[in-house]
């Protein structure tokens, strides 16, 4: 399904349409790895996307037990090197701005458990226009509520 919304989204550019700067996913039972491939895919050279949210909420025996997943992250618009004759889908290097694991393990974190600060990701709103530049009268930044975004899936998903 994302390779064919790349693809479809990549005819649309080459036609004169816009990319779309910002993705948020949100999945429903995704594992982790899954989540960050699609990271990957949206942040690489050959897109617009200059922001990428993911969220995932896994199910398990018990609410109790139920985890989540979330990453933020954004296009490197300046990268270091000069990317190579044929890049591929890895280059440039994205930015993490937040990964939510429980602990060195990179384990997800469990729904319930609050978050410890920060609890909150500042993106930088000219990303949104990249590379056109930030509308006059605009917020420099935009914030994400993680602690917000926790509670509204404990409300959301039945018990």
């Amino acid at each position: 399904m994302i390779q064919e919304t790349i693809h479809l989204f990549q005819s649309l550019f080459q036609l004169g349409n816009p990319w779309p700067t910002v993705v948020v996913e949100v999945g429903v039972s995704e594992n982790t790895e899954s989540i960050r491939s699609h990271r990957q895919l949206y942040l690489n050279h050959l897109t617009g996307v200059n922001v990428y949210i993911g969220v995932s909420y896994n199910r398990n025996d018990t609410r109790v037990t139920d985890t989540w997943y979330c990453c933020i992250a954004t296009q490197d618009t300046t990268p270091p090197n000069p990317p190579p004759a044929n890049p591929g889908r890895d280059c440039p290097a994205f930015k993490s701005v937040y990964e939510s694991v429980a602990d060195d393990r990179k384990r997800d974190r469990k729904l319930h458990d609050a978050l410890s600060p920060p609890t909150r990701c500042q993106i930088e709103s000219p990303l949104i226009w990249h590379p056109k530049p930030l509308p006059a009268g605009l917020p420099e930044y935009f914030t994400v509520d993680l602690e917000n975004l926790r509670r509204r899936l404990i409300a959301v998903v039945p018990p």
